[in-house]
């Protein structure tokens, strides 16, 4: 299963949208900041599933949550944009609550700087801001999962 991982695209739809013919994700996580943007791309991809969390900027975004815990193949993702957590000083909060829930992959944005870390059985995974041209690849296999930091054309 592949997973495309955007956060912080700040009205750059056209870069969600030629990242998703590029990389034919399964999915689509979105980690907040503009999440209508993800939203109306949605609409284009409808065999496309999407999970979408508001961040700090989406001040009108009243359909989506802060946060979700979802499972996605065989992992347990907790989804959030990351300024409730405090990202931009730390990432023991968004570490903390990983732990809290038994999830396997923490995906969020905020810092609009790709991050990955595996501590202990977690996965802290940052696509980086999507408005930079930056994103991020999770492929999930059957005993393995593969993480991919990105920049639009380079591979």
């Amino acid at each position: 299963m592949k997973i495309l991982v955007i956060s912080d695209s700040h009205s750059q739809l056209d870069y969600i949208y030629d990242i998703i013919v590029q990389e034919s994700p399964d999915s689509v996580i979105c980690a907040g900041d503009h999440s209508t943007d993800a939203e109306a791309i949605a609409y284009a991809f409808p065999e496309i599933q999407f999970y979408i969390v508001k961040g700090n900027c989406d001040y009108y975004d009243t359909k989506h949550d802060n946060e979700m815990f979802v499972k996605i193949g065989n992992k347990f993702f907790f989804i959030t944009h990351g300024h409730l957590y405090d990202a931009k000083k730390t990432y023991a909060l968004l570490e903390k609550k990983g732990e809290e829930l038994e999830a396997d992959i923490v995906v969020f944005g905020h810092t609009h700087i790709q991050y990955f870390s595996e501590r202990k059985n977690l996965v802290l995974f940052n696509p980086g801001a999507l408005k930079t041209k930056e994103y991020g690849i999770i492929n999930i296999f059957q005993d393995s999962v593969e993480f991919d930091l990105r920049r639009i054309n380079e591979r």
